[in-house]
C-alpha cells in the first residue's frame, strides 16, 4: 500500500477498491482471460480538501496481554 502513502504525499487521492466487477475491469484494462484483478488503485486530484478526522487516544486502541471488557460491543 506504499502506492497509496506516496499519492498522499504528493498531494493526490488514491484509494483501494476491491469491489468490482472483474470481467469490466479486465476489458477496460485489457488483461487476457487468465488474469483477475484483485484490486484498483484509482488515484487523482481531490475535488474536496480532505478533513483530519478526529483519532482515538492510544489507552483506546492498545492493549497489553488481553482484550478489556469495557471495550466490547464498542466495535461489534
Amino acid at each position: 500500500m506504499l502506492v497509496l502513502l506516496a499519492a498522499v504525499n504528493e498531494g493526490l487521492g488514491a484509494a483501494f477498491v476491491g469491489a468490482f466487477d472483474d470481467d469490466e475491469v479486465r476489458a477496460v484494462l485489457g488483461l487476457p482471460k487468465g488474469v483477475r484483478p484483485i484490486g484498483i488503485i484509482p488515484i487523482g486530484f481531490c475535488a474536496e480538501r480532505p478533513q483530519k478526522l478526529p483519532r482515538l487516544p492510544k489507552e483506546q486502541i492498545i492493549h497489553y496481554e488481553r482484550w478489556k471488557d469495557r471495550y466490547i460491543g464498542r466495535w461489534a
